[in-house]
C-alpha cells in the first residue's frame, strides 16, 4: 500500500463513515474535537481495523488521542514510511 492509498483510506474512514469534514482533518486535531465520543471512537477503531485488515489491541486504543497518533500508529503497523 502506498502512502497515498493509506491517506485516502484513513480520511475515508473519518469523512464517509463518521461524517467529519475533510477540512477539519489536521494532524493535531484530537478525535474529541471532531465531535467523537468514546462510543464513536470504538466505531472508528473497528472501521480502521476492517479497512486496513489489522487488529488494534485495547491497550493501544487509549494512546490514540489525535489524528497524528492514529496515523503514525497505523503506518507503523502497516510498515508504511
Amino acid at each position: 500500500m502506498t502512502i497515498e492509498d493509506f491517506e485516502e483510506k484513513f480520511n475515508e474512514v473519518l469523512v464517509n463513515k463518521r461524517n467529519v469534514n475533510l477540512k477539519d482533518l489536521q494532524p493535531e486535531t484530537r478525535f474529541i474535537d471532531l465531535g467523537l465520543n468514546s462510543l464513536d471512537m470504538i466505531d472508528v477503531i473497528i472501521d480502521f481495523e476492517k479497512t486496513f485488515n489489522i487488529a488494534i489491541p485495547d491497550e493501544d486504543i487509549e494512546k490514540l488521542i489525535c489524528l497524528s497518533d492514529a496515523e503514525k500508529y497505523l503506518k507503523n503497523m502497516l510498515n508504511i514510511n
